[in-house]
């Protein structure tokens, strides 16, 4: 799991900027203004949502970025509905299981 998807990277963090490489030569920032715990009994999960500008839009995709205090990784953003027609929505969901069945690693298989 890269270290950017860590909760803490994202929890209370609103207003925090997130800096996107479109490109070798282009990056957007996006700035974070929501946080959602989506954890439960199962899944250990949280989602995140940015807005960045209308004229920088990209598609769902692994993305390089640039975190403040976590420094470079990649992350995968999705493009999402929102209520600012003058914005551009993203939204990270992350999700990991809180106890994998016996043998449940299948990294290589």
């Amino acid at each position: 799991m890269s270290t950017l998807s860590k909760r803490e990277h994202f929890e209370g963090k609103e207003g925090m900027t997130l800096k996107v490489h479109l490109d070798e030569q282009t990056t957007a920032e996006l700035t974070q203004i929501d946080y959602n715990d989506k954890s439960n009994e199962q899944v250990d999960g949280f989602s995140a949502v940015f807005e960045g500008p209308v004229d920088q839009a990209f598609d769902q995709d692994l993305h390089r970025v640039e975190h403040p205090d976590a420094g470079p990784g990649e992350l995968f953003l999705v493009p999402v509905v929102g209520g600012d027609p003058q914005k551009r929505h993203y939204e990270l969901t992350v999700a990991n299981l809180k106890d994998k069945p016996p043998g449940g690693d299948t990294k290589g298989e």
